[in-house]
């Protein structure tokens, strides 16, 4: 007999099984079940499936880091448990994601916290290291799904985007001192990290640590030296994940048992602010509360609206937090990050830099950690062309994408065109107000649109009335109308017009 993979998912697509370590309920992999080939037959080794493949085979863009290895085997197969790490190919598909001045870490593959086997990637947080930034370039992935011309990837309410991973924040918490974050975004315009520094937390407490933290502005709540949230910049980015730098209260005077930055939850950047999602802040339901170990994140992103969706493995039942979060920013996409942009510290009075963005000023917060990101999944969506008119049968308009127009019935007339300037004609051209006669007040708007020949007419609406597209409005083209002519309340033939 072959070699035989078997693979155990549960109803949320993930995979469960019992080798991680830290309990049953938290490991999460997948099932190698091998078996030998008889002697003297040449013997094969055939592995599981990956992640993406079972899961998201047709995602604009999918990774599971399961296939990182030398050498790699056959898609869709995942490497084997023993196999060399690829690290050149991993970092040719999530690319440093700073300038090269700007000194910061790179995210790097793992055998360690992933939730398919046998890799995940792992993005620093401690408060001996700087933080860590990864890109990946949208572009060529988008140009593969939808075309060589489509670069960027659009939301909308009928062709949504989601975006989906897991991020391992460890046990001891150490996820609530994390940033990290999952962000897509229109080239490098991404979610702020800019902050303000606090006084040294020793004058401010007794007994306080001999620091400063920083605390990110661009949030509600943020500290009164920093610019105000009135005039914050607007950003072509979204973002989600651990964010301790959104505390507004670092020091933690009041319980220094906390010895550093410190989010309990789930944060959200909408284009303009960060929000610490909570029970009551947005329509939904859950605490969006980090927890030890795997924390599911989902992101369904419509046209102004984002729902987020968080699955946490370490509470018993699974926890599941949910809310509907409206987008600030509604445009398109062509880049993923993880991990913490480079920040500054700002000015008081603007948003501007008093000091060159990097990664090693403030590092990350104490008790951070190394989360490890797993199974990340793009899919949906349709590719960005612009908006343009999009014509129905009862000659009305509306403004939308390409891909959108046909799901609701219309006729799209190209990106960047306007319904002000459209033609849209009715299904069947002589009856101008679709009520299935062709009569008298069908035949008052022809007669208006008459120009006689090789004259085009001046409101392009008369181009409906063109019946033979010959590009003018004529004695032909009244031959044609007056032989569908029905009179009131008689259906008209629908054949009687070339």
């Amino acid at each position: 007999m072959g070699k035989v993979g078997t693979i155990a998912v549960n109803s949320g697509g993930y995979f469960n099984t019992s080798h991680l370590g830290g309990g049953p309920r938290m490991r999460r992999s997948i099932l190698l079940v091998l078996v030998s080939l008889p002697v003297g037959v040449l013997t094969t080794e055939t592995l599981a499936a990956t992640w993406c493949s079972i899961n998201h085979p047709t995602a604009v863009f999918c990774d599971d880091f399961d296939r990182y290895c030398i050498p790699a085997p056959p898609a869709p197969q995942e490497c084997s448990p023993t196999a060399d790490m690829d690290i050149k190919k991993f970092l040719n598909t999530w690319r440093f994601g700073y300038d090269v001045a700007v000194p910061c870490s790179m995210m790097l593959p793992d055998t360690d916290g992933y939730i398919s086997a046998p890799y995940s990637a792992k993005s620093t947080n401690q408060a001996d290291g700087s933080l860590t930034r990864a890109m990946l370039n949208l572009e060529p992935y988008c140009q593969a799904a939808f075309g060589s011309t489509y670069k960027a990837i659009i939301g909308t309410d009928l062709n949504p985007i989601v975006l989906e991973f897991v991020i391992n924040g460890q046990t001891a918490n150490k996820i609530r001192y994390a940033n990290n974050y999952m962000e897509l975004a229109l080239g490098g315009n991404q979610a702020s990290t800019d902050y303000r520094l606090t006084a040294n937390c020793s004058t401010l407490c007794s007994g306080g640590a001999n620091t400063q933290y920083p605390i990110i502005c661009q949030q509600q709540g943020a500290p009164a030296d920093c610019p105000p949230l009135s005039s914050a910049p607007h950003r072509s980015a979204i973002a989600v994940g651990a964010l301790a730098y959104l505390d507004t209260n670092p020091c933690h005077c009041n319980d220094l048992s906390i010895p550093s930055p410190y989010n309990l939850r789930l944060s959200f950047f909408d284009g303009y602010q960060w929000w610490k999602l909570q029970q009551g802040l947005f329509p939904g339901s859950g605490d969006f509360l980090l927890r030890n170990n795997f924390n599911h994140v989902r992101l369904t992103i419509k046209t102004s609206t984002v729902k987020v969706e968080l699955t946490c493995t370490d509470p018993n039942p699974d926890e599941y937090s949910w809310c509907i979060v409206p987008r600030d920013y509604i445009g398109r996409f062509n880049r993923l990050y993880a991990g913490f942009k480079a920040p500054c510290r700002l000015k008081t009075t603007a948003w501007e830099c008093q000091t060159t963005p990097d990664c090693t000023t403030i590092k990350g917060a104490p008790n951070g950690g190394v989360p490890r990101y797993d199974n990340v999944a793009l899919y949906g969506g349709q590719a960005y062309t612009g908006p343009g008119a999009c014509c129905f049968g009862d000659t009305s308009c509306v403004e939308t994408y390409a891909a959108d127009c046909p799901l609701m019935g219309g006729v799209f007339q190209g990106s960047g065109t306007e319904c002000a300037a459209a033609v849209c004609c009715a299904d069947f051209l002589p009856d101008r107000d679709r009520d299935s006669d062709v009569d008298l007040k069908d035949f008052g708007w022809f007669q208006a649109c008459v120009t006689g020949s090789n004259v085009a007419p001046d409101d392009p609406r008369c181009k409906c009335a063109d019946m033979n597209r010959d590009g003018d409005v004529d004695i032909s083209d009244l031959t044609s109308f007056i032989g569908c002519l029905s009179g009131m309340n008689v259906p008209a033939n629908p054949s009687c017009a070339p």
